[in-house]
């Protein structure tokens, strides 16, 4: 008998751009894009962004449009440059789920890569901006 409340303590324990980056992994080894399943993989890799965002800056983007996400992360004193690139990711994003856009494979990859970036920023600038 596994107890659901067990798994969910040890997720917890995870920091978020730990947990994020290897989600982000996984989705890349996965190869939805190679397999033709593009809308999947834009699907998984914004809900891995949005976790990231909701743990790391204790928003709750769920429900959130990609123009919500952006004024949220800019009220979080995000940099500029970053922001843009969220901005255009989860545009992306919303092209492939939404106006059935097919993104080629270097725009693909593109965008898997600054999704580690992306990550890996916030969560530094967010603790600079928490040792302040």
């Amino acid at each position: 008998h596994k107890k659901p409340v067990l798994e969910e303590e040890i997720v917890e324990l995870i920091p978020c751009n730990i947990e994020a980056i290897d989600a982000l992994k996984n989705l890349e080894s996965a190869g939805l894009c190679d397999r033709g399943e593009i809308k999947s993989h834009y699907v998984q890799l914004t809900d891995i962004l949005r976790n990231y965002f909701d743990r790391e800056y204790e928003l709750d983007t769920v429900e959130s449009t990609t123009h919500e996400i952006v004024s949220l992360l800019k009220s979080k004193k995000i940099d500029a440059l970053l922001l843009k690139e969220i901005n255009e990711l989860l545009e992306e994003a919303d092209l492939v789920k939404f106006a059935k856009s097919s993104p080629d494979g270097f725009t693909n990859d593109r965008f898997m890569k600054s999704s580690f970036t992306i990550v890996q920023d916030c969560h530094k600038m967010n603790e600079e901006v928490s040792d302040v």
